[in-house]
């Protein structure tokens, strides 16, 4: 059964925390010139992963820290399969695709770029026939980067080291330190899901089913001293289902409103806003989840 062109959005508000620390920056959390925190793409496909992963799906891309199969790495993944072993030997990339998108949720929904085990360049006949050092999925999901409604205030915390990490060494309690976190923020994530590569990925509608519920639940388990329980939380989400008419994605997320209330000058809360969706004739009605 084909997936149907699909749109979601989320709202994310963050008390207190950092949503996604910038580690060329000292880590403090991003935020374009205009003062608008963001989240990176990357960031928000990372926590859908570790939520599909919690769902119980099978990953490819997992994070070290949630590694539950004994595998080390990608390829050591890969080769767990002897089909996909064979098909590596044969060169043959159609059918490695094909392996790695039937047993993995997340290259079926955010694709990936595999590198094969022989490195170097290919040489020119492989070129041709598309047997090269990689494999491209294309991606049936794709997320933007996620921005804050308004500029937000980011405040720096000293703090200090209370022991030593080894005998001998000679900082002291006095070692200072910096924290950073968002005073708050609401934050905005953008997505979509693109039939043609849901076909070719074989992305079906249980996959679907799971984004929207990763999408629900973005930050369950994902507690940290960075993002305490409840300082980082996915309060509405909105799914809308293509119809007859295909519109711009900018027409139909400009659909969702978010206002500053009148007379809140400093949002402090989700509270302090108001959210309004508008229909788009021959359009079904957007399916709306309110978490807060």
């Amino acid at each position: 059964m084909a997936v149907n062109r699909s749109y979601f959005m989320a709202l994310v508000a963050v008390s207190d925390a950092n949503p996604n620390g910038d580690p060329l920056n000292g880590n403090r959390p991003r935020q374009h010139a205009d003062g608008k925190g963001y989240i990176t793409d990357v960031c928000i496909k990372r926590k859908m992963r570790n939520r599909m992963q919690d769902m119980g799906r099978n990953i490819l891309i997992v994070s070290d820290d949630r590694i539950r199969d004994g595998f080390k790495s990608i390829h050591d993944r890969l080769d767990s399969s002897k089909e996909f072993v064979e098909a590596e030997k044969a060169k043959d990339n159609d059918k490695m695709t094909s392996i790695i998108c039937s047993n993995y949720e997340d290259v079926r929904a955010f694709g990936a770029t595999i590198a094969l085990k022989k490195g170097g360049r290919a040489d020119s006949d492989e070129q041709q026939n598309g047997n090269g050092v990689s494999i491209g999925i294309r991606a049936a999901v794709t997320i933007q980067e996620a921005e804050s409604v308004d500029p937000v205030d980011i405040v720096s915390t000293q703090i200090t080291k209370s022991t030593n990490s080894e005998t001998g060494d000679k900082r002291g309690s006095d070692t200072m330190g910096l924290k950073h976190s968002v005073r708050f923020g609401l934050y905005v994530i953008k997505g979509s899901v693109n039939p043609l590569f849901a076909e070719k990925n074989g992305f079906t509608e249980q996959d679907k089913e799971d984004i929207q519920q990763a999408l629900d639940t973005l930050f369950l388990n994902d507690e940290s001293a960075a993002r305490p329980a409840g300082s980082v939380d996915v309060v509405k989400t909105v799914w809308w289902e293509g119809g007859d008419v295909i519109y711009p994605a900018s027409k139909i997320f400009n659909t969702v409103q978010v206002k500053r209330k009148e007379g809140v000058e400093l949002p402090e809360s989700y509270s302090d806003y108001e959210v309004s969706i508008n229909k788009l004739s021959e359009m079904k009605e957007p399916i709306v989840h309110d978490i807060f």
